[in-house]
């Protein structure tokens, strides 16, 4: 329903959802955990694949951007999973979707890179949302009750050069993929409009998005 409405409305340029609508949390954070699934959670994690997958499709066949919403740390595994399965299906032409990268995330800068290589092998285009994030409270009071490291950058300006030097990496692989900058911040949207000058992209490429 959200696709068909989108499809024919110039004002809906993107879908968006969260996994978590289609799965139950608990079954995320095992997969993410890479813990053993019993005969019924394999059954579960299963279904909730062909959801996506079903999602993805559609959204494929209505030439319908969509984005794959980022979630806590721990339950991000699972859903980096079904990104990159439903990219490596849908975006072997033009991105159709798109992971959430959070760069509030120490980790994230390099997973991007390391998804765009992956896209490389595996023949297909990337799709990036780039974000900073929204869970930060609740990121660092669950890594210090259990005793692990935040996955949250240490200051806010490293996850501000995080996230430009993010940017930069997708507007220097543009031939390869599409981003979207989902961000408030007004250095890094006009860092992005002065990246495009340089490299004589149109603003409205439709390779290149702000949000």
């Amino acid at each position: 329903g959200a696709i068909e409405k989108a499809k024919g409305n110039v004002n809906i340029p993107f879908c968006v959802f969260k996994v978590t609508g289609l799965a139950r949390f608990a079954i995320l954070e095992k997969v993410s955990a890479e813990n053993p699934l019993s005969s019924q959670e394999q059954a579960e994690w299963e279904r909730v694949r062909a959801r996506v997958r079903k999602i993805s499709s559609a959204a494929a066949q209505a030439a319908q951007p969509l984005f794959v919403d980022a979630e806590e740390s721990w339950i991000q595994p699972a859903i980096d999973a079904l990104a990159n399965e439903n990219m490596a299906e849908f975006n072997k032409n033009s991105v159709v979707v798109y992971n959430t990268y959070q760069l509030y995330r120490h980790d994230r800068l390099q997973y991007l890179i390391t998804s765009f290589e992956k896209a490389q092998s595996g023949a297909y285009h990337l799709g990036a949302k780039l974000v900073r994030g929204a869970y930060m409270e609740k990121e660092r009071a669950r890594a210090l009750s259990n005793n692990y490291p935040s996955p949250i950058q240490t200051t806010k300006e490293k996850t501000d050069a995080d996230y430009d030097t993010a940017l930069k990496f997708c507007i220097n692989h543009l031939d390869r993929m599409a981003v979207c900058a989902g961000t408030h911040n007004e250095k890094s949207s006009a860092y992005l409009v002065k990246l495009l000058n340089e490299k004589g992209i149109s603003t409205n490429d439709k390779r290149v998005c702000f949000s």
